[in-house]
């Protein structure tokens, strides 16, 4: 291996760990913690990188590492189809077991922005990243909650997605971070019909249940804003630890943040 390439490669190391703890966590207004940024423009200077790497990947005996890199830099090139055909020439075998995490992430969000939330779940659930749950730093883990909240969702799982993005929330250090999970989880239960906001009160386990609480509340004040602070306030006062308590959804409830 010439001296040049081991240093490109040695340069690289923070990009093959771009999920594992090289990148911030930092949730998107959607709610969703972005496993890779999969860029929406070009970037010449990436995308040579990239095809350094492909390229140079033909020659080596054991070439999915290299082509893990290569992928990890389309995607951050802006060329997701080079993303998909490096990905696809990776054999998961000849990967090491925190690669095959990076692999497995990026191949679900890969699979979420195609549409094919069957796909994404089939890898979410694959023996091998299963079994290395004990091993997954903490980043991972908040990359694992946000993928299985968006996979259930598109899935139409409501419950399990927002069960999930709870989960997200609690291990989220920074407020505006929890506010960008509770309110996806606010346009979701927003979105349900009032009987399965009370079925969801009824039967669900307490934190998700009390969220329903609050959605089917505010439901009856829906066009009644100091109606709806009141109703708050008491609902506030009564849970006072819940996490909506603590840091309540923005947007339509805005109203709710003038007390």
């Amino acid at each position: 291996m010439d001296k040049k390439f081991l240093l490109q490669i040695v340069g690289l190391g923070c990009i093959l760990a771009f999920i594992s703890g090289c990148t911030p966590t930092t949730t998107t207004q959607s709610g969703s913690v972005p496993v890779a940024f999969i860029a929406t423009t070009e970037d010449a200077s990436l995308y040579e990188q990239a095809e350094t790497l492909f390229v140079r990947a033909q020659s080596v005996e054991v070439p999915s590492e290299i082509l893990l890199q290569a992928a990890i830099l389309f995607a951050k090139s802006g060329d997701k189809n080079r993303t998909v055909e490096s990905l696809a020439l990776i054999d998961p075998d000849e990967l090491k077991n925190v690669d095959f995490i990076s692999y497995t992430l990026l191949g679900i969000e890969l699979n979420l922005q195609s549409a094919s939330p069957a796909e994404a779940l089939l890898k979410l659930q694959a023996t091998r990243f299963i079994a290395l749950k004990s091993s997954f730093k903490r980043q991972d883990v908040l990359h694992i909650l946000s993928l299985e909240s968006d996979i259930s969702a598109k899935l139409g799982n409501i419950e399990s997605s927002i069960n999930a993005s709870i989960q997200l929330a609690q291990l989220l250090n920074k407020k505006s971070d929890v506010l960008n999970v509770h309110n996806k989880i606010w346009r979701q239960l927003s979105a349900q019909p009032y009987n399965v906001l009370q079925q969801c009160f009824n039967e669900a386990e307490p934190i998700l249940g009390l969220w329903c609480n609050l959605a089917a509340d505010m439901r009856l004040f829906q066009s009644n804003h100091p109606g709806q602070l009141t109703q708050f306030n008491t609902w506030k006062t009564a849970n006072f630890s819940h996490p909506a308590a603590r840091t309540p959804p923005s947007g339509k409830t805005r109203q709710w943040r003038t007390w």
